[in-house]
């Protein structure tokens, strides 16, 4: 067959779509030609792309803050190709299999982990055999949801394949800064070592995916994949995408170990109840750069309430530790959590003033279906039975949020712009160090002005000054 795998992009910061090179590097083996489409926000073109590949199935990796554009572009596929079998995978479709089948009319969808799942379902359209048995798929049958057995879990992910990256024009997703937020390097990638994440915020749906229980790959196959990119894209520096490297201090240290001897600068996540001085040590000695960790809020009762399993003082003692070392940090926090005052959010800001985070993340809190917190965002009203799933809920571009619970909208965008503009220079004041970075910056910005005035004027109509950030970002990596 051929196949034809999207990303519905809604920003263009170069983080190439691993998921869908996996699964092209599972899909190739069983005789299929693959293409994969990562279009940028509002591309007219990407059903002409479809049409002239000639697929007889088009996937697409959907989270729920891809909804808006995914519209887009299936709408563009039914006028170019409008017979071929569309399905569609990830968070969203798990979590809302039956909204996802009625609203955009897919053939059917992927529930959990595609990797082994969407190469059966590939196998029976081909063979022309029914895929509603299928582990891991649902189908709409005369308005009726059918699913399939649940799937398990991949228990070796050594078993996965590396991501396909040449099926790309990997050189795309290499452009500086990269992809460690705040820091300057030339060719910056990402992987996934991980899957699975035992915390229990409210917030957080990756549960739903990838489970609670964290499996690892094994450190041999990460550093197989590291060699590679190193010697076929010369990367230098990584940033992990898992939910947390930290919960095997034993396998920690012998990637650790492993990376020391790359000499490639890197980053992570990490949860602040983990932070240890010993451990963060080790991994600042095998070239760790930054760590993330998720702040969300000053508050002790909003942080319960997020069932984060930390408070203010962790989160105080995590930074001090990154402080002593010398280890960039990043800090995000979430606006109109539930529960929360204006005190609150004032409470986290002077939190992230005595941190002085080298980088700071504010958002909307936004209700994603298969948390906890979009079950009780419909048990409470604050949304409808059936959502839109609009561009309010792209949390990163949005200027307006998705749910309000416990502060009104206005208030919350004042709130977000205060906060916002805050740490402004701290956002960016690191490259600055590289003067010949600013200078192509700037040049862009001259070449191209007519790509900035909409940004630069919305800055100036807001108040906001992170839009001139995006702005410049957005603009910079657009392809």
């Amino acid at each position: 067959m051929r196949i034809t795998l999207i990303r519905p992009r809604t920003g263009n910061t170069p983080d190439p779509p691993l998921g869908l090179m996996i699964l092209a590097a599972c899909l190739k083996p069983a005789g299929h030609a693959v293409q994969i489409l990562d279009p940028g926000p509002g591309d007219p073109y990407v059903g002409e792309q479809i049409a002239a590949f000639g697929p007889d199935l088009v996937g697409f990796s959907l989270l729920t803050t891809q909804v808006s554009r995914a519209v887009e572009i299936h709408s563009q596929i039914r006028e170019k190709v409008p017979d071929v079998v569309t399905a569609a995978g990830g968070i969203h479709p798990t979590a809302l299999p039956e909204w996802t089948l009625r609203r955009f009319g897919f053939d059917f969808v992927v529930r959990g982990e595609g990797e082994v799942t969407f190469v059966e379902a590939a196998a029976a359209l081909e063979q022309g055999r029914a895929i509603r048995e299928i582990p891991g798929v649902a189908v709409m049958e005369n308005g009726v949801l059918v699913k399939g057995p649940e799937r398990e879990l991949i228990r070796d992910l050594d078993s996965i394949p590396f991501p396909d990256r040449e099926i790309v024009d990997f050189r795309r997703y290499l452009r500086p800064p990269g992809n460690i937020r705040g820091k300057f390097l030339r060719r910056a990638t990402s992987l996934i070592t991980s899957r699975g994440c035992p915390f229990g915020c409210i917030f957080c749906s990756s549960h739903s995916l990838f489970g609670r229980e964290v499996r690892r790959r094994s450190i041999s196959n990460i550093m197989q994949e590291i060699a590679s990119l190193v010697e076929r894209f010369r990367v230098d520096g990584l940033w992990f995408l898992d939910d947390t490297l930290l919960e095997d201090p034993d396998w920690l240290s012998e990637l650790c170990s492993g990376l020391r001897s790359t000499g490639l600068p890197w980053g992570c996540q990490a949860h602040v109840r983990r932070a240890d001085e010993g451990l963060f040590a080790m991994m600042r000695e095998s070239g760790c750069l930054q760590l993330e960790f998720g702040v969300e809020s000053g508050s002790p009762a909003v942080l319960r309430r997020l069932r984060k399993g930390s408070d203010p003082d962790d989160v105080r003692r995590a930074f001090a530790i990154c402080h002593r070392l010398r280890l960039r940090t990043l800090a995000n926090f979430m606006i109109g959590n539930p529960g929360e005052s204006v005190a609150d959010v004032e409470a986290s800001l002077r939190l992230a003033r005595e941190i002085r985070p080298d980088h700071v993340v504010v958002t909307f809190t936004t209700p994603l279906p298969g948390s906890g917190l979009y079950d009780e965002a419909l048990r409470e009203g604050w949304l409808p039975l059936e959502p839109d799933f609009s561009s309010s809920w792209i949390i990163r571009q949005t200027e307006n949020p998705a749910v309000t619970c416990s502060l009104d909208a206005e208030t919350m965008k004042r709130l977000r712009k205060k906060f916002d503009n805050a740490f402004f220079w701290t956002n960016i004041r690191e490259y600055f160090r590289h003067p010949a970075f600013v200078l192509e910056i700037t040049g862009h910005i001259l070449l191209h002005p007519k790509r900035y005035i909409p940004g630069f004027a919305r800055a100036l109509r807001t108040g906001r000054m992170g839009h001139l950030v995006e702005t410049v970002w957005e603009e910079y990596n657009r392809v």
